[in-house]
């Protein structure tokens, strides 16, 4: 090939990037120019599959990457561009400091290849980087070698750089081995160190630690409950959940441990063998835990499958020892019946994960699996299983384009990844799909315990209910809204860090807490015996309770009303006067509790508080003089307690008889009354619009998961742009795209379930201050992420805070719908709830206010722009200007 490099001239640049990524980031770019008369250029030209279009790259690239790396490394294949008489390959290599992670501790010094460049760890924590001489052919040098980096990180150049800065270094017509160190900063220099054998250990085992200690977490609230409240099926749940998790950082261990021993040929195949011998085991187990007891046999003969085919290839293997397992093997009708049974595998596993949900959220024995699981099931297995063939044949090709004569066999290659399938795949359902089962089961619990509440209502969150049932259920909300988060641990570079999940838990813990005093379900009526509001949300009052709400409204808008009259021409002081005692009476009179039935049933409508016409027939609705016993019955008020009122006795205006919803006086017969500063209204939107919490928050969680589908598809969709289009997804993404869908869901509905059966012992009296604690604690857990990562300029977050922006949008928006629907509940139909709805929300000023903001903003703009000068000065009659007018004193 030396003969045809005549005229081809190279260069190569290395860029190092320290800031905003979370570890160092090396960037290669080598460019080879071949002349079009070159015989070089017809094999670029040619077919990408051809062997001369491969060496050709070989030798222009000068890439000596392992076949995975070239694709890992690579977002792109390398590209060939005409310009003019000269063919431009480029090729753009990317890689990082954790990649000296990737050698096998038995190779010795640990060297990563990517591109022409060799990057291994250097002494005191530096990194060593070289462009070995034997990559340069004879006759053709490097034109140009250039390397960036962060300041003064440069130690040791050799040979000379013809010009050298404090970020950056060039060399002219090299021959290579040109060698130097660069110096990283303390976060750099850790993340180096710290991918490292045998200190990989710790930080793979950090990755999986944490999704263990979640796990776990569930298990022990699971194991503090009462023996009366433990179900069988949701235990097993749980310990199957916590030990699948638990044996992926088992494996980890083993295998950095073994590291050294595992390198190819026959060691290959016995690693290979060990993580299969699992599939057999933890099948059954898995089906068992998800109910499906009658495939158990069915599903271990798949799983057998793929041990049985591995060994079979391993006999008929005829390759020397050290080639690798069993890329080596003749071509055999393999790999379809592996497809064939990798399709049965996956849908039992998925089979078995939503019948597991199913069991976990509704508590019911195994009986029959819903046809609806089996059709899910079977579908996600026969995408899971046509992609991952797709993306194996796409990624050896990929990874071909280096080989050198004597390519892998499709057939063989696309067996080899089939029988790694079952142990990758069922490795991943532990730590990203059998986390589910623990939601299900907490969140059966805590509505169970919301369902079985005395009729006196015990809230969940605060006393009276007894501490330890408190706690525990205060530590189940509090993972339930932290399992959600979708990020568990956050890579820093050296290990893996639970951020997350201790930012949220120190934010939601002590506002759960702490909060208790703003919490309207706490207050106590006044009056003897003082019980908690929470009791009086009762279902069996929420009629009345939305009667008392709807007179309560209609009265404060009367006197209203009368108010704005009062201040016209024509408002008559005395009318006005009597009017407002008629109106505090009935005030009073709704503040009387509980709320009890009337005698007559008229209803409060057509009787209501200001009867068919409030400037006639009084402030009761019965005639402040008509028969029976007034509007505030025996109360102290006697007859009525405008005596002969304006209105007479009016013909049907006898009112109901009633005895007064409460009883004599305006406290009632039972001596309650709602505290001054809590209107029968703030009761009813405490209550909401379904009659127990239950309802409210599958209502809710319907609501949060409908308003997260456009920003859950807009997130989804970006990660797959990042990602690229379908074709370059992992070649497992037949599986895990689904789960992802699955997890964005669960992101939406959790928090509004638990806004739902939490509504009425959050603080707060409307809707979107309610939803504050929920989307409180997941800001916070954002913001602690963002200004860790600011502190140690690593990658920005932007996706994170616009995740949480929009949780919290949604939340709030859910709170709101659900007091609309109250006040619809409240009001009669005809009335227009956004109206009533400005005044509850105290936002009847807003436009007033609005316009004042505006003005200030102005006047500051205004000032700013007169002291920097853009219209301070007034132009002279002389400038050529408007003329200016004199002022005369």
């Amino acid at each position: 090939m030396a003969e045809n490099l005549s005229g081809v001239r190279r260069t190569t640049s290395l860029t190092v990037r320290a800031a905003g990524v979370d570890v160092p980031m090396m960037t290669a770019v080598t460019k080879a120019e071949v002349p079009w008369a070159s015989v070089m250029a017809r094999h670029l030209l040619a077919d990408p599959a051809s062997h001369e279009y491969r060496r050709t790259l070989r030798c222009l690239l000068l890439a000596e990457e392992p076949p995975w790396q070239w694709r890992m490394w690579r977002d792109t294949q390398p590209r060939v561009d005409v310009q003019g008489a000269t063919l431009v390959l480029t090729d753009e290599v990317h890689t990082a400091v954790d990649a000296l992670g990737f050698a096998e501790p038995s190779d010795g010094p640990q060297d990563v290849r990517f591109g022409p460049w060799v990057l291994s760890a250097g002494a005191g924590g530096t990194l060593h980087l070289r462009l070995p001489t034997e990559a340069t052919p004879p006759g053709v040098p490097w034109k140009q070698v250039t390397i960036t980096y962060p300041s003064r990180w440069l130690r040791s150049p050799s040979p000379t750089p013809a010009s050298v800065t404090a970020t950056g270094a060039t060399w002219s017509d090299e021959r290579g081995g040109i060698v130097f160190d660069l110096a990283p900063g303390p976060h750099a220099k850790g993340a180096a160190a710290m991918n490292l054998w045998p200190r990989r250990v710790v930080l793979e085992v950090s990755w999986e630690l944490w999704d263990v200690v979640m796990l776990l977490i569930p298990l022990l609230l699971f194991l503090r409950l009462p023996h009366a409240e433990h179900r069988p099926r949701a235990g097993l749940l749980l310990v199957t959940a916590a030990a699948f998790t638990v044996l992926a950082p088992l494996r980890v261990v083993l295998y950095q441990l073994t590291g050294p021993a595992v390198t190819s040929g026959t060691a290959e195949f016995v690693y290979w063998a060990a993580e299969a011998a699992l599939v057999p085991v933890v099948v059954p187990a898995l089906l068992w835990a998800g109910g499906l007891a009658r495939p158990v046999v069915s599903g271990a003969s798949a799983a057998l499958v793929f041990p049985v085919t591995g060994v079979t290839a391993w006999a008929l293997d005829r390759s020397p020892p050290d080639e690798r397992f069993p890329e080596g093997l003749p071509v055999l009708p393999v790999w379809p019946f592996l497809a064939v049974a990798a399709v049965v595998l996956t849908a039992l596993v998925v089979a078995a994960f939503l019948n597991g949900c199913r069991l976990a959220w509704t508590s019911q024995a195994r009986g029959r699996v819903p046809s609806w699981i089996w059709a899910v099931s079977a579908a996600v297995g026969v995408v899971t299983a046509a992609y991952a063939c797709y993306g194996s044949h796409r990624d050896r090709q990929g990874a071909g384009l280096l080989a050198d004569v004597g390519d892998l066999e499709p057939a063989a290659g696309l067996t080899y990844d089939l029988l790694w399938l079952p142990p990758v795949l069922l490795t991943w359902v532990g730590g990203g799909l059998l986390w589910i089962w623990p939601v299900a089961v907490l969140g059966a619990v805590l509505r169970r315990r919301a369902e079985d509440a005395p009729a006196g209502g015990v809230p969940l969150l605060h006393p009276p209910a007894a501490p330890g049932r408190v706690a525990v259920n205060r530590a189940i909300v509090a993972w339930l809204v932290l399992a959600t988060m979708l990020s568990w641990s956050q890579y820093y570079g050296w290990l893996w860090l639970p951020v997350s999940l201790v930012a949220g838990a120190a934010a939601l813990w002590p506002a759960l807490r702490l909060s208790q005093r703003w919490v309207l379900a706490l207050r106590r009526l006044d009056g003897a015996g003082t019980p908690l509001l929470y009791g009086q949300v009762a279902p069996v009052h929420l009629p009345l309770l939305r009667d008392r709400a709807r007179r309560f409204l209609v009265t404060q808008r009367t006197g209203r009303q009368r108010d704005a009259a009062m201040l016209t021409p024509d408002g008559d002081l005395k009318t006005w006067t009597k009017d407002t005692e008629e109106a505090q009476t009935e005030l009073a009179r709704l503040r009387a509790w509980p709320p009890r039935k009337d005698p007559v049933e008229n209803g409060p409508v057509e009787n209501g508080p200001t009867g068919n016409d409030p400037t006639k027939n009084g402030p009761a609705g019965a005639g402040p003089t008509g028969d029976g016993d007034g509007p505030t019955g025996n109360g102290p008020a006697g007859n009525g307690p405008a005596g002969n009122g304006p209105a007479g006795n009016g013909p049907a205006r006898e009112g109901p008889a009633r005895e007064g919803p409460a009883g004599d006086g305006p406290a009632g017969k039972s001596g309650l009354a709602l505290p001054e500063d809590v209107s029968p209204l703030d009761v009813a939107l405490l209550a909401g619009p379904d009659p127990s919490p239950a309802a409210l928050a599958a209502r809710t969680g319907a609501l949060t998961a409908a308003l997260g589908v456009l920003p859950g598809a807009y997130l989804l969709w970006h990660t797959y742009v990042a990602e690229g289009h379908w074709g370059r997804l992992d070649w497992l993404a037949g599986f895990y795209e689904p789960a992802f869908a699955l997890w964005e869901l669960l992101y939406w509905y959790v928090p509004g379930y638990l806004l739902g059966l939490l509504w009425r012992e959050l603080p707060g009296r409307t809707g979107p201050v309610r939803a504050l604690p929920v989307a409180g604690a997941v800001a916070v857990s954002a913001l602690a992420q963002t200004l860790l990562a600011w502190i140690l300029d690593l990658a920005p977050l932007g996706d994170l805070l616009l995740r949480t922006v929009l949780l919290t949008a949604v939340l709030t928006t859910a709170g709101l719908v659900l007091d609309l629907r109250t006040m619809r509940a409240v009001l009669p139909p005809w009335s227009r709830v956004w109206r009533f709805l400005v005044g509850v929300y105290r936002l009847e000023s807003l436009p007033s206010q609005a316009t004042f903001l505006l003005a200030q903003a102005a006047a500051v703009v205004a000032v700013i722009q007169f002291v920097r000068g853009e219209g301070g000065e007034l132009p002279s009659s002389g400038s050529g200007g408007p003329p200016v007018p004199a002022v005369k004193p």
